[in-house]
C-alpha cells in the first residue's frame, strides 16, 4: 500500500506514451528492443513495455505476437 493512499487506491488513469525505437539495419527482434530483459536465474526473457512484462518465447528470431510496436520504419 502506498503512504500516500492509508485506505487503498480505488481507480487508476492510463497513459500513453509514444516512444521510438531503433533495431540495427533489418534485426526487428526483441533481443534488440531495450525493454526486452532477460531473468537470468530463470533463463527466460521478458517485455518490459507489456502490463503484466509478458514472457518472449524466442527474442532472437523474431518479436512476440504480443509486441505493442505498430509500426517499423526502414531506412536506406
Amino acid at each position: 500500500m502506498l503512504k500516500d493512499f492509508p485506505n487503498g487506491v480505488k481507480r487508476f488513469s492510463k497513459g500513453h506514451a509514444v516512444v521510438d525505437i531503433f533495431f540495427p539495419e533489418g534485426k526487428e527482434t526483441c533481443q534488440y528492443c531495450r525493454f526486452c530483459y532477460a531473468e537470468k536465474e530463470l533463463e527466460r526473457f521478458r517485455c518490459r513495455i507489456t502490463p503484466t512484462h509478458q514472457i518472449i518465447a524466442n527474442p532472437f528470431v523474431e518479436r512476440a505476437a504480443f509486441c505493442p510496436i505498430v509500426e517499423i520504419e526502414r531506412k536506406g
